[in-house]
């Protein structure tokens, strides 16, 4: 049976490639632990972008060995297991494997912002280590192993069991004699007037804070998504509500993206102005327009500044631009508008 790595990113790691990236003027999300071989340790870099892989040395030097950036591909597809994750990009003839060890879910929810994911649908007992791949020795000396702990964990429960046994017997008698103990004290203090308890002072409500935007948007709190769309099937980071329709990123419990997907809707397709009025919704109400562009065949871009955006986030999310700066982001096809990000800063 394989062992599985330690799905941690060292401090030195961490900290190189956050200084880099900073010095760069590039964004950065995650660090997470990748699979490139069998042998070497090897982190990637998520981004809008892509994923930069980098290969970490012995003498703690990082070296870049690959990158994946999303516009070079037309679908993917994913296979989640208890610990790491495989995606599979794929165009045209083409295909490329990237296996991540943590955040899975995460990345996921970013991959799905630039091409369409189909999820590999496995049962439980096939995710689970000696399992996954059907090899049939993998499985008996799985079976083995799981056999055996099962079996150090019943002995273990059990003299455990034992000496719950004894213990509760304890306790029985000396609850008797606290009982005893009670009855005396309760017989001399009968004619002894109980004083009334104290009033409870009122609690006051927690009121969710003011919302920045029409409906819960950019730079909306968590707590106000939670009020606008109920429950969350993502994360905290990362979050999905009302059927993964809106699927906004916090960062300090501030959301500074936000993907409002049409597809996940009875209504796939929207129009110009339909999407327009969707994106009044979730963006700041002081917000200006700056300016608009075409960025490629499939999106176009508008810039917009915020004043009340400016202060709730550092220099680093908004780039090189001026503070409360931020971007939508509207995909289309030749059937109408399917989607559209709302985003601090100025990188599609």
């Amino acid at each position: 049976m394989s062992k599985e790595k330690n799905i941690g990113v060292p401090k030195w790691v961490k900290d190189s490639l956050s200084n880099s990236f900073q010095q760069d003027g590039k964004e950065l999300v995650y660090i997470v632990p990748v699979k490139k071989t069998a042998l070497g340790r090897f982190f990637g870099t998520v981004n809008q972008d892509g994923i930069e892989i980098f290969e970490a040395t012995n003498k703690k030097e990082l070296n870049k060995v690959d990158e994946l950036f999303f516009r070079d591909w037309e679908s993917a597809s994913a296979e989640h297991f208890f610990i790491k994750a495989q995606f599979i990009f794929q165009k045209d003839l083409f295909s490329k494997e990237l296996i991540v060890e943590d955040k899975a879910k995460e990345i996921e929810a970013i991959i799905r912002q630039h091409v369409p994911v189909q999820v590999t649908q496995r049962p439980w007992w096939r995710k689970v280590v000696g399992f996954r791949s059907k090899t049939k020795w993998k499985m008996v000396v799985a079976s083995i192993a799981y056999l055996y702990i099962f079996a150090l964990a019943a002995e273990f429960f059990s003299e455990n069991k034992k000496d719950n046994v004894q213990t509760a017997a304890s306790s029985v008698q000396q609850e008797e004699n606290a009982q005893n103990t009670r009855a005396m004290a309760q017989e001399k203090n009968e004619e002894t007037p109980t004083p009334p308890p104290p009033a409870q002072e009122k609690q006051e409500e927690v009121k969710a804070p003011a919302l920045l935007t029409r409906s819960g948007g950019l730079g909306d709190t968590y707590q106000a998504f939670e009020k606008q769309y109920g429950e969350n099937a993502g994360t905290k980071d990362m979050a999905r509500f009302s059927g993964d329709y809106i699927l906004p990123m916090f960062v300090n419990d501030r959301a500074w993206n936000v993907l409002v997907q049409f597809e996940a809707t009875d209504k796939p397709r929207r129009t110009l102005e339909d999407a327009n009025s969707y994106v009044q919704n979730v963006i700041p109400l002081d917000s200006k327009k700056i300016k608009k562009w075409k960025l490629d065949g499939n999106r176009d871009v508008v810039m917009y500044h915020s004043p009340s955006l400016a202060n709730l986030f550092d220099q680093q999310w908004f780039g090189e631009e001026k503070p409360g700066t931020f971007i939508v982001i509207l995909k289309h096809d030749e059937n109408g508008i399917f989607s559209f990000t709302v985003a601090t800063g100025n990188n599609p």
